[in-house]
């Protein structure tokens, strides 16, 4: 096996590399702020390699003597009872989702994208804060067998790969044959695969050398390989300095840059609004009341009196402006319209009918009234014979001016 895995591992590492399918490592961390108690005041990271296209395959992670590999802690990784594995794919979905084995997601632990048996790694988001989504496929190590660091690191110890022989961690990629293990292709954002994920207390930094192969579906399979190692200043060690913000994924303000929890974090309000109070979206509902809302979603308070009034002309508080019916007066502007008459009311808006006009009422009279409707008994004047109302002779023949009674 010792001759046997140096021609292995020269497989992996073609000569002639050229340099373009990775774009970028990246690293979620996932603070643990005690609801898993077997994992309070610790953070899991979790390292994805970044490549150009989803057609790029990552198919290993080596290291030897001329570009050592590293995972480190200043501690000890976080290792679950329930996983025996150096390879996250010896994490048992089904003990974690149906048994409740919560630290077992979080185990350190190896891999060319899975993060369990039965599911892919991808960068942590608001729609996805687990960072998984259904997969399968097949990775497996290799270590020198006179430096194995299998048991060192299962135990909770570094990854420490920097012998002549050297070791790696590779995807069974079935022949490069996409539709059988998909593990090595990049998921998510960025193309993203995940590497490896490492739970621990302590300041965790790693160098480590990706082998990619470009453009797998279309063929060529052109080999890339790179050195991300402390020598050309491109180790990380973390934790970075602690960014304060607003860490749970749910909230309108999440950061995702965010290390620290800050108690900055805000929510929608049943409007969709971030950090609103539902006023955006609150309003009357109910059609008949006079501040009836039609784009209001929450009900609020409804007014049914301010657009009340009487809707009939004839009323005496007939409201042309009022919407909702309320309630009229048929008598309070009744009465007498007529300013001649004897009872005229001036605050009348209505005519009753009842108007008096006194005056007289004797046809025959002198001061005869066409328009009383109301004897003033007495106030007639009537002529005195022979002489009419005009003071006139009723009877004059001759036209003489002496009535015809007083004439000899």
């Amino acid at each position: 096996m010792k001759k046997l895995l140096p021609i292995i591992l020269a497989c992996l590492c073609w000569c002639g590399m050229s340099y373009g399918q990775m774009t970028n490592v990246t690293v979620d961390q996932i603070p643990h702020d005690g609801s898993i108690p077997e994992l309070a005041g610790q953070t899991t990271y979790r390292v994805f390699v970044n490549t150009v296209s989803g057609t790029d395959f990552l198919t290993s992670v080596i290291g030897n003597d001329e570009y050592p590999l590293n995972f480190s802690t200043s501690t000890d990784f976080y290792r679950s009872l329930a996983h025996s594995s150096e390879l996250l794919s010896g994490i048992s979905s089904f003990l974690v989702d149906n048994f409740g084995v919560l630290d077992l997601r979080y185990s350190s632990g190896v891999t060319i994208g899975q993060i369990s048996d039965s599911k892919f790694g991808t960068p942590v988001t608001a729609e996805n804060p687990l960072g998984e989504i259904t997969g399968s496929g097949s990775t497996t190590s290799i270590p020198d067998p006179e430096a194995n660091w299998i048991p060192q690191f299962t135990a909770g110890g570094n990854i420490e790969i920097n012998t002549f022989t050297g070791g790696a961690w590779v995807a069974l990629n079935g022949g490069f044959d996409q539709a059988s293990n998909l593990n090595g292709y990049g998921t998510g954002v960025n193309n993203s695969v995940l590497i490896g994920q490492f739970t621990t207390d302590g300041d965790f930094s790693f160098n480590f050398n990706p082998l990619i192969l470009e453009n797998l579906q279309g063929g060529g399979n052109t080999p890339h390989q790179y050195y991300w190692n402390v020598d050309e200043g491109l180790g990380l060690t973390y934790p970075i300095a602690a960014v304060e913000g607003c860490t749970d994924v749910i909230a309108c303000n999440y950061n995702d840059l965010a290390t620290e929890q800050d108690d900055s974090c805000l929510y929608n309000d049943t409007c969709g609004v971030c950090d609103g109070d539902d006023s955006s979206c609150t309003g009357c509902t109910e059609l008949e009341a006079c501040n009836y809302d039609s784009t209001a979603t929450v009900a609020g308070d409804c007014d049914f009196d301010s657009c009340a009034g009487c809707t009939i002309p004839e009323a005496c508080n007939y409201d042309p402006s009022a919407e909702v019916a309320g309630s009229c007066d048929f008598d309070s502007c009744q009465g007498c319209t007529d300013v001649s008459a004897d009872n005229y009311d001036a605050d009348a808006t209505q005519d009753d009918g009842s108007c008096l006009i006194s005056g007289c009422t004797v046809s025959f009279a002198c001061n005869y009234d066409a328009n009383a409707n109301f004897q003033d008994f007495g106030s007639c004047v009537y002529p005195v014979f022979p002489f009419d109302c005009a003071g006139e002779c009723m009877n004059d023949v001759d036209a003489d001016g002496v009535c015809d009674e007083f004439e000899l």
